[in-house]
């Protein structure tokens, strides 16, 4: 089975479903090749696209709570495909 971030879009209701699949994600990310560091970099043009897509509507508080997200889910994702790396 593959993961994307479509998976976890799908389990938001649940955070430990949230924390398996993004934990998921990351290893199929490490196996098939990719680097931790890729992470942190998705994470930077997810934030960069909302700011553009959303435009005024990306205020301090979107902006703040979408960083706080994506940062305990890249957290969650780097410790995971730091495992899997070894």
């Amino acid at each position: 089975r593959t993961y994307d971030l479509a998976d976890i879009n799908t389990a938001l209701h649940d955070l430990h479903e949230v924390v398996r699949r993004a934990q998921r994600l990351a290893e199929a990310h490490v196996a098939a090749g990719g680097e931790v560091g890729d992470v942190a970099a998705v994470r930077i043009a997810l934030l960069w696209t909302l700011e553009q897509l959303l435009g005024p509507a990306y205020g301090a508080d979107v902006r703040n709570a979408w960083a706080a997200t994506s940062g305990a889910l890249a957290t969650v994702m780097i410790g995971a495909a730091d495992l899997a790396s070894f």
